[in-house]
């Protein structure tokens, strides 16, 4: 964390210049500022309260974000392949290189980049694939936000689907392996999508809801994990 001003707190204690604040949930009074940078990559950020975070979860370029105003900094962090994923309670926001501005409220979800692409994909509404975002796009809480329980069905519905293809990529079948592979990682990003996004859809809840922090996590576990390759079957006698 490079700078703090205002009411700013993790687990109700101020927050300081030079704290780590790695995975932990973050609260910002309104008119609070905040400016982090990733110890890393590199990569930056600005909020302004209020707004609740959860920021880099396990050292991730990645940050939940429950409310608040989000600014991404162009420039900061890129590198070939790395992309940073931001989470709210009406979809994911992800992107390898941009500058841009989210607004994240009670009734919608406020998009305005300013450099570059973004790619949304959202958790509620009739879309079901990510769509770029290149200017200012809203969307309203309804249809795109949902209950805490319909986000978490969303987030085990595609994580176990990215299990299934990781598996698929292990035994044998009649299609290229190319082909299947690509499947997955279209597979594996829709899971990070929905997941990341019930993140946001707890970390709003009030009070905590530590069941589904559980149930997150193992959906997290499985379509992040690698399948363990099936056994050979013994030679025929």
């Amino acid at each position: 964390m490079v700078s703090v001003s205002g009411g700013a707190t993790r687990q109700g204690r101020p927050l300081r210049v030079g704290d780590t604040v790695d995975g932990t949930p973050l609260e910002l009074a309104a008119g609070a500022r905040l400016h982090l940078v990733h110890g890393a990559s590199a990569r930056a950020w600005s909020l302004e309260g209020p707004a609740r975070l959860l920021p880099c979860e396990a050292g991730a370029e990645e940050l939940v974000l429950a409310r608040g105003t989000l600014r991404a900094e162009p420039g900061s962090g890129v590198r070939p392949g790395a992309e940073v994923w931001i989470g709210t309670p009406y979809g994911a926001v992800r992107y390898a290189e941009a500058g841009a501005t989210l607004d994240v409220g009670e009734r919608q979800l406020a998009v305005r980049v300013s450099a570059g692409r973004m790619w949304f994909s959202p958790l509620g509404g009739a879309e079901s694939q990510a769509r770029p975002l290149t200017a200012s796009a809203t969307f309203p809480a309804s249809p795109y936000r949902l209950s805490l329980a319909r986000a978490l069905e969303h987030c085990g519905r595609d994580a176990s689907a990215a299990e299934e293809q990781a598996r698929g990529l292990l035994g044998t079948s009649p299609r290229p392996l190319g082909e299947r592979a690509a499947e997955h990682v279209r597979a594996r990003q829709r899971a990070h999508a929905s997941c990341v996004s019930a993140r946001a859809t707890a970390l709003a809840a009030t009070p905590d809801d530590a069941r589904a922090a559980l149930e997150l996590a193992r959906h997290d576990a499985a379509w992040r994990g690698v399948p363990e390759r099936p056994a050979p079957e013994p030679p025929a006698p």
